[in-house]
């Protein structure tokens, strides 16, 4: 993933609503000392407003992406340090199961599927 990607694009957001922010500052100042009319700042005002919510929308929605990004590393950095150092397992753990298994998933009644919490999902076929 390019998280140095996204991260500028988040800065630059970041710089945009500051940008926003001063435009509205500056459409009331205008109002207030006459220079414009109620109808023109409304209309201007709501513009501002709207392209606000729009550039805070798509801000919210990189950050997810970069911290789901960032905890899905994390998670496989966990798996492969206790898989490195981790003894056989003679039985089911369920503390251990419950630290990496996100969900279980059932494809057919021969195969199953493990998603782990790092985002990886391991196919497996049940024998019978």
């Amino acid at each position: 993933m390019n998280y140095s990607a996204n991260l500028t694009e988040i800065l630059e957001l970041e710089q945009k609503l500051e940008e926003n922010m001063e435009r509205s500052r500056v459409l009331t100042n205008l109002l207030t000392k006459g220079y414009l009319s109620s109808s023109l700042f409304s209309e201007q005002s709501n513009e501002l407003r709207a392209e606000a919510a729009m550039l805070k929308e798509k801000k919210k929605l990189l950050s997810r992406s970069v911290n789901n990004g960032m905890t899905a590393v994390s998670e496989v950095e966990q798996l492969l340090k206790w898989a490195s150092k981790a003894n056989m397992i003679e039985s089911f753990d369920e503390a251990i199961f419950s630290r990496y298994i996100e969900s279980i998933m059932v494809y057919s009644q021969e195969e199953i599927g493990f998603k782990l919490k790092c985002g990886l999902t391991l196919k497996e076929r049940l024998v019978r």
